[in-house]
């Protein structure tokens, strides 16, 4: 501790003035002589000092401090400062560049940036990249591998290198923890630290009673912890810096239990608040909520116990249904609902087998859980992800048929929808084919009907136009016949497509006014504007289209919302039309800020749409090179097969504009591989351009691939 002697002998030894005259008027005198510069550094030492030396210290400040000709900087984690008008500078991490000259002027091989998920890793903090340069010195490491490899083995150890503060990040945080400030209050401030460190983005300040229902005071604690700065406000949250973080993780949280007090408060406060109001709930808390359903499912506890594996599922379930609906983010939680084995009877006693139900309803219960979230999957255009989760439903389903026949019809439908949707017709086919026979066994009318619809969708691109108009006109009739208003109105907008195609132009705006007019959901009214403008475009009706787009674009829709594909694909609407219509430089700033939002919400499909559209505004604007170097830049980049029609429709596209700048021989092998991806995929070629937008399409000038087909080239 500092005593205030020993604070009067360092102040008067920077004077300059005799041991002997350490007194606080001998400073006085000498400061009153010209400009003084006063530098406290670790000014916490004394702050939060629970000393009488203490107060006398900062009293001492506060008079020397009054002094006109002193300036004073004070370097501490306190916020309980001397009564001086402070301004207040906050001290944040360093950026990578500056990191790594830290790290280089102890560490002294060349590292260049290979070290920056490290630092990135400590926040940039500063201490922690001094420390973690000194002991990468110490352990000998030659290369930056060995450096990570230490680094992933121990992480918080090397953050203990010494003896002092300033050598040691743990010792200062213990300091911190067991200072004077939190004498008697120690266990609650750890209770906070724990749960802030447990949460990835820390805890809201709107949920502090919610989570430690039992401190009675524990608004103040949060504030006083974030005095020491061992955590912070970040707006409405407490957060700590990750160096912190991980220390507390390692120190206190290493051994967590599914029991354990704290994360028993923050499920049921977590849990809670998610079914009570899933919107406002998942928008704010879905990285903490996910990190909690993370933990449970991977809890040895729950694997013991039959009721709360049913409970943490239907809590996942509930969590997956609200990202789709409110906040389309992604999830990895998949690999922790899979791997989870299926319970077995636990006895057998002739053929009546004890905790079948129980086994059948546990599989149920997560197979309901997979298809949620093979939905949020499919919502975010991830087709390959969806198909793999759906297919460990249809798996737990189809091991215990026929006793859940209806719940696999329903897992058909939404295979064959993502197998549509990703442009592989003939399993799409395959599963709606038999998701419509089960419906019709179990005399499931509406969800025969449903399926219909889906079915008609394949059919149409593999060419079969009269049966996806029986197919369409069937589920049509039959949700007439029941008054339904719910899928009705998507189901006239697909048959209003098939009415576009043939050219029936005032049938299909007939059937989408009658659609949107029957429709209440927000989604929904998006998605049919954007229908109605492309039933425009094709018809030519450009004035039409635009005000329509300009209608759909008319409130902003963030990354997250529901909407936000419906929005982004009506934001490149307006961009085509614009540079259709010659405002090139409108079209450009429209395309930048839709780039943006999509790189800002990292869907990969929705940037590579909209640089396919930029593509085609490339062609309106004259730049035709730059055209074929985004086409072939987007074949180049699909490593995944994601979207294997939006492949064969960029090969097209290509095709067509090589060909209009006279390169007939590569154009035919264009078309060619445009061919082959159909012939591989069941789409008809002819039929390619059906389930596109208008604004997918290249001027009406650009006609090769129809002449390829006629063999005229």
């Amino acid at each position: 501790m500092m005593s205030l002697n020993k604070f009067y002998t360092n102040f008067c030894g920077a004077l300059g003035i005799a041991n002997s005259n350490s007194t606080l008027p001998a400073i006085l005198r000498e400061i009153q002589g010209g400009p003084t510069l006063l530098v406290i550094d670790n000014a916490e030492t004394f702050l939060d000092a629970d000393t009488e030396d203490a107060g006398y210290i900062r009293e001492a400040i506060t008079e020397v401090g009054a002094s006109p000709s002193v300036r004073i900087i004070l370097t501490t984690r306190s916020g309980n400062l001397p009564n001086l008008p402070w301004s207040q500078r906050t001290v944040s991490g360093l950026d990578a560049e500056a990191s790594r000259a830290v790290f280089g002027a102890v560490y002294k091989n060349d590292i260049e940036d290979r070290l920056d998920s490290i630092f990135a890793s400590l926040d940039f903090h500063t201490l922690s990249v001094s420390l973690l340069s000194h002991v990468a010195t110490q352990h000998q490491c030659q290369t930056t591998e060995e450096i990570e490899k230490l680094w992933k083995e121990q992480k918080t150890r090397l953050l203990r290198n010494g003896r002092t503060k300033l050598q040691n990040l743990a010792l200062t945080i213990e300091l911190s923890i067991k200072s004077p400030l939190f004498r008697g209050i120690t266990s609650s401030v750890l209770a906070f630290l724990r749960a802030v460190a447990f949460l990835p983005v820390g805890i809201h300040r709107d949920d502090l009673l919610g989570v430690f229902p039992r401190i009675s005071d524990i608004d103040n604690i949060a504030n006083a912890v974030c005095l020491s700065s061992l955590t912070h406000r970040s707006g409405d949250r407490y957060t700590m810096l990750a160096p912190i973080r991980m220390y507390i993780m390692d120190e206190y949280n290493s051994h967590l239990l599914y029991e354990d007090p704290l994360i028993c408060a923050i499920r049921v406060h977590h849990y809670g608040e998610l079914s009570s109001r899933p919107k406002e709930w998942v928008t704010r808390e879905s990285v903490n909520t996910e990190r909690l359903l993370s933990f449970d499912l991977s809890s040895a506890a729950i694997q013991r116990s039959h009721r709360l594996r049913l409970k943490t599922l239907g809590s996942a379930d509930e969590f997956f249904l609200a990202l789709r609906l409110y906040h389309l983010q992604t999830t990895s939680l998949l690999p922790l609902l899979d791997s989870a084995s299926e319970e077995r009877p636990l006895l057998t006693a002739g053929d009546f087998k004890i905790g079948a139900w129980e086994s059948r309803r546990l599989v149920l219960a997560k197979a309901k859980c997979l298809e949620s979230l093979c939905w949020l999957e499919y919502t975010q255009s991830q087709y390959s992800a969806a198909l793999r989760t759906i297919e460990v439903a249809e798996r737990f389903y189809r091991n215990h048929s026929p006793h859940c026949n209806k719940q696999l019809l329903q897992c058909l439908g939404l295979k064959g929808s993502v197998y549509q949707s990703r442009g592989d017709l003939a399993p799409a086919d395959a599963a709606l084919r038999e998701g419509s026979s089960i419906a019709r066994l179990l005399g499931d009318q509406l969800e025969e009907a449903l399926l219909k619809r889906l079915l008609c969708g394949v059919v149409c691109l593999q060419g079969n136009l009269s049966e996806a108009k029986h197919l369409i006109g069937d589920s049509v009739r039959f949700l007439e016949s029941i008054g339904d208003s719910w899928y009705l109105p998507g189901v006239l907008s697909d048959q209003a497509h098939l009415l576009v195609y043939e050219k029936d132009i005032d049938g299909a705006r007939s059937l989408l006014k009658r659609a949107e007019e029957l429709s209440y959901d927000d989604q929904e009214r998006l998605s049919l504007l954007t229908k109605r403008a492309s039933c425009e475009g094709w018809a030519g009706n450009i004035t039409v289209t635009v005000k329509t787009l300009n209608e759909a674009t008319a409130t902003e829709v963030l990354p997250g919302m529901p909407q936000f594909n419906d929005y982004m694909d009506a934001c490149r609407g307006k961009a085509y039309y614009e540079a259709m219509l010659g405002n090139l430089s409108i079209a450009q700033d429209l395309l930048t800020r839709v780039m943006a939002l999509a790189c800002s919400a990292a869907v990969e499909s929705e940037i590579e749409s909209t640089r396919f559209v930029s593509a085609i505004v490339a062609v309106f604007a004259g730049h035709i090179q730059e055209a074929m170097v985004i086409l072939s830049s987007l074949l180049s980049d699909n490593k995944n097969g994601e979207d294997i029609a939006q492949q064969a429709i960029i090969s097209a596209s290509l095709g067509e504009i090589v060909l209009k700048n006279g390169d007939l021989d590569t154009a035919k092998a264009h078309f060619c591989r445009t061919k082959s991806i159909c012939g591989t995929t069941g789409i008809s070629p002819r039929h390619l351009y059906m389930s596109t937008c208008h604004w997918h399409t290249l001027p009406v000038e650009y006609n090769g691939w129809t002449r390829f087909l006629n063999g005229d080239i």
